[in-house]
């Protein structure tokens, strides 16, 4: 009987491993000048990695766009200690074209709801949902990049340069891996308790 149970805990654990949620993680870089909380900062270096869900795709607000939702952003600047948490409630708009991609994160609520914090346009196919790397753009605009919520008071970019714009989606085989591990370790603690 207690053979019998292992093997379903065994299962359950491939399983969850297995039925993951289908996470991008998008990092743009670049330089920018701005404000953090009230103080000036200029030509610092920052990375904001913005971690989505494609499942999570919908049209707020009754609009004919969807975007990907609920979003973590955390915004790593120069010069600053700690990570920056973005708790501004936003979206994710990416639209791939044949030759071209815009790609926005939008604000949810809040001063300007539903405008674009940053606006990048490229000059290559990307649909939000596989892994791309950019390091030219057509265009980046941070003309709506004011006042965002973050935990360390309000953030604003004023103007900058993107260096690049980078999308990481994990491969299937590591969820498996990590799954098949979990099963080997309660295998072995089992067969180690009963001794």
């Amino acid at each position: 009987m207690k053979q019998k149970k292992l093997m379903v805990v065994a299962v359950w654990i491939m399983l969850c491993a297995l039925v993951q949620a289908d996470l991008v993680t998008l990092t743009i870089s670049g330089t920018g000048n701005g404000s953090l909380n009230g103080i000036s900062f200029s030509d610092k270096m920052f990375e904001w990695a913005i971690t989505y869900d494609t499942t999570l795709y919908a049209a707020p607000w009754g609009e004919n766009q969807p975007i990907f939702l609920d979003p973590v952003s955390v915004l790593t600047l120069e010069g600053t200690a700690n990570p920056i948490n973005i708790t501004q409630e936003h979206g994710v708009f990416v639209s791939g074209y044949a030759d071209n991609f815009s790609c926005a994160p939008i604000r949810m609520t809040g001063n300007n709801a539903s405008a674009n914090i940053l606006s990048i346009n490229g000059t290559a196919f990307w649909d939000g949902r596989s892994s791309f790397t950019a390091s030219s753009f057509s265009s980046a605009q941070f003309n709506q990049f004011n006042g965002v919520s973050t935990d360390q008071g309000l953030l604003t970019i004023s103007s900058g340069t993107l260096s690049s714009l980078v999308a990481a989606v994990p491969e299937p085989a590591s969820s498996l891996l990590i799954g098949c591990g979990a099963t080997l370790i309660a295998l072995v603690r089992r067969f180690y308790g009963r001794s």
